[in-house]
């Protein structure tokens, strides 16, 4: 049995790099893309991604179908060079990741809605681009650039000077098309090597993949009685692990994250631009976020409406109040670096570790929502308030009190 699971992984390897050396032959000498690839590779290292995004136009680039470390180093060496050609695609790949980590560090700092919709527009571009080739590496980075998109989105919607038909428009442009569970399936199965996740002919084809990922990967981590599963598995044993979540793709860029091809992805970002919207059609501003909430008669009826409305989440507006403090006080932050700072302060000390996950976490609070307002250019520290919310009903508390005494004075009287 174990023989023969090495031999289906050794064929369907080489089954593979041949489909590759006739791809290479088909589009030219084998040379000649590798200098093409070195010289993306360099454009993308020496420029922005708006520059590069010209720089693609210009030169009539097409995207690479870019697959895994983990795939690339199972490649036997050959003399085509069509290992060669993949771990080209790879690095490249790797450099268009740091790219996005910069793009991203320009979003967070910007405030001027001119310069965001600018500062937008590459990110889609890149998108399409990538969406011509369906692979591991293409899809990491489009969801790396749809993350950074999010924080675009929710400034854009927060911005009440920002028209809210343009702001509509924004938030229409993330189309999810390239992540299908089918398509996620397909990736999954080139980079097991074999048809590790099959189509299922009934049912949701998402759960399919799930529970087949649980069922394969707990048989390769702990049941030897399974050496084809272990044998071809280990693309998915390699991976990083569950609690190592790094969405900075150039962290797990020659590890693996093959698991998130299985879950698909999820902005919270995302999701706050359109509870942030859904108000803004709504009632047209956005309030104060009293630092306790607790209804007051002094309380205007558009801050008790927006706190009532995301407190009790009816319609999915949990995150909003979240999304426009953070939009507010400058701390509004892509989900990559949020992770990626989180996992980085469980390295510093103890006092430091619940600093950084207090501020992090922390209600955020700010004093004055004027229209047409925009967030501040310095971040403000927000503070975290571990005192009960006044909105605890404790006048009910009380009178739930006085009236157990009451029923235990009655019965002490009937005794006596």
């Amino acid at each position: 049995m174990h023989s023969k699971a090495r031999k289906t992984v050794r064929l369907n390897a080489i089954a593979l790099l041949l489909c590759g050396v006739s791809v290479a032959d088909q589009s030219g000498d084998y040379r000649t893309q590798l200098t093409r690839f070195a010289e993306m590779t360099t454009a993308i290292k020496t420029s922005n991604l708006s520059t590069f995004q010209r720089r693609i136009q210009s030169s009539g680039w097409t995207a690479p179908k870019i697959f895994s470390s983990a795939y690339v180093e199972r490649l036997p060496n050959d003399a085509h060079g069509a290992k060669t050609l993949e771990q080209a695609k790879s690095d490249f790949g790797l450099e268009l990741a740091r790219s996005l980590t910069n793009h991203a560090a320009l979003v967070r700092a910007e405030s001027d809605s001119a310069k965001l919709e600018q500062l937008n527009q590459p990110l889609f571009e890149l998108v399409n681009w990538l969406g011509h080739e369906t692979a591991y590496g293409n899809m990491m980075l489009q969801s790396r650039a749809y993350d950074v998109a999010s924080v675009i989105a929710v400034k854009l919607i927060a911005d009440l000077s920002y028209p809210i038909g343009k702001a509509e428009g924004q938030l229409a442009r993330f189309d999810w098309a390239w992540s299908t569970a089918e398509k996620r399936r397909i990736v999954l199965n080139e980079e097991s090597g074999f048809a590790a996740f099959a189509q299922p002919q009934a049912g949701d084809i998402q759960q399919s993949i799930q529970e087949e990922w649980a069922r394969n990967l707990h048989a390769s981590l702990g049941n030897a009685s399974q050496p084809a599963t272990q044998e071809t598995w280990l693309f998915a044993v390699n991976d990083v692990p569950r609690d190592a979540t790094i969405a900075l793709p150039e962290s797990t860029w020659k590890i693996g994250l093959h698991r998130l091809l299985v879950d698909g992805w999820d902005s919270a970002n995302l999701r706050n631009a359109a509870g942030l919207m859904e108000f803004r059609k709504r009632y047209g501003e956005f309030p104060i976020k009293p630092k306790q909430y607790k209804k007051r008669d002094s309380e205007s009826d558009i801050q008790a409406a927006f706190w009532e409305l995301c407190w009790h989440d009816p319609h999915g507006l949990g995150g909003a109040w979240v999304a426009y403090g953070q939009y507010v006080n400058g701390s509004l932050c892509d989900d990559g670096e949020l992770q990626h700072r989180l996992l980085n302060s469980k390295t510093t000390s103890a006092d430091s570790t619940k600093t950084t996950a207090a501020s992090t976490n922390a209600v955020p609070t700010f004093a004055t929502s004027p229209k047409n307002s925009r967030p501040p250019e310095t971040k403000v520290t927000t503070t975290t308030n571990n005192q009960p919310p006044d909105s605890i009903p404790w006048a009910l508390v009380v009178a739930m009190i006085a009236a157990a005494c009451g029923l235990l004075w009655l019965l002490l009287k009937r005794r006596s």
